[in-house]
């Protein structure tokens, strides 16, 4: 393999500062679009599912996202920054409790946290120390370097949740702006690669700050599940934004991170604590 000369590479210091101030400048967001799910069942058939997805965000952590078919709610995963909730259309169950640092959900065999997933969108920044680089096992013109995750914190317990909570970046050489492909580093031998076309890019509109500050977000980020010593391809997920703008009038911004209005709204048959000590499985 060739050898990298060190002036070939992006500067991983320059990468985490524009991560940081893109996440720091965007304030509120919505966005709309499509997803699509993947997954094996028990008896090794595959099978896929498609609809609307619907995210809505405001700092420091507060997110939600909205899956729907035909303009009907199928799922619906959220937090406030303390508590966290997801409402399964399917069973009409709602299960809420708060946000345990460590701990993830299983929804549709993935994990999810409200930290995982601002981890994903880029909309938290990263410790600007305590990262490290790695060598480069790929093609010559990337370069990797494993960044601490944020929000992750000591596991409740390290047999099921992190006992590495860091995530891997692979950048290439033509700029820092956003990583090509991001490996998050779960459960033993269990980890989440994410990966977004630089072609579907979004840019931000920022009214108060000059075009060549304006931040670029990811519009399509594709999820894969990696399990076992192989790191055997399992579940995999794709969102497709058509739209990312941090104008959010008219959104009911006062009311997706609201859970006592959402228990009113969505009047669940039955709603589920989540308990910080339990598997934490929401739907399979």
């Amino acid at each position: 393999m060739e050898q990298v000369q060190p002036e070939q590479l992006p500067d991983i210091d320059a990468a985490i500062e524009a991560w940081n101030s893109r996440a720091q400048s965007v304030e509120t967001l919505y966005g709309n679009g499509i997803f699509q799910l993947n997954w094996v069942d028990e008896s090794g058939g595959r099978h896929a599912d498609q609809g609307d997805i619907d995210l809505w965000y405001q700092q420091p952590d507060m997110i939600a996202l909205r899956c729907s078919k035909f303009g009907d709610t199928i799922s619906l995963f959220g937090s406030d920054g303390r508590m966290q909730w997801f409402y399964d259309a399917v069973d009409d169950v709602l299960y809420e409790g708060e946000i345990v640092p460590g701990q993830m959900l299983l929804i549709a065999d993935q994990p999810f946290s409200p930290a995982l997933l601002l981890d994903v969108l880029g909309l938290h920044p990263v410790p600007e120390r305590d990262w490290r680089s790695l060598p480069s096992s790929r093609q010559h013109e990337y370069i990797e370097a494993s960044v601490p995750l944020y929000g992750m914190g000591p596991a409740i317990d390290s047999e099921a949740a992190w006992p590495r909570p860091e995530m891997w970046w692979w950048f290439e050489s033509d700029g820092v702006d956003w990583p090509v492909s991001r490996t998050f580093m779960l459960m033993d031998e269990v980890r989440m690669q994410v990966e977004d076309d630089p072609g579907r890019r979004r840019t931000l509109r920022l009214p108060d700050q000059p075009i060549t500050s304006w931040p670029r977000m990811a519009g399509s980020i594709r999820m894969q599940m990696l399990e076992g010593a192989a790191l055997r391809r399992t579940t995999s997920s794709q969102i497709e934004f058509d739209e990312l703008t941090i104008d959010v009038d008219g959104e009911p911004m006062d009311r997706v991170f609201d859970l006592v209005q959402l228990r009113d709204a969505l009047q669940p048959g039955e709603v589920r604590q989540l308990v910080p000590d339990s598997d934490a499985e929401a739907s399979r």
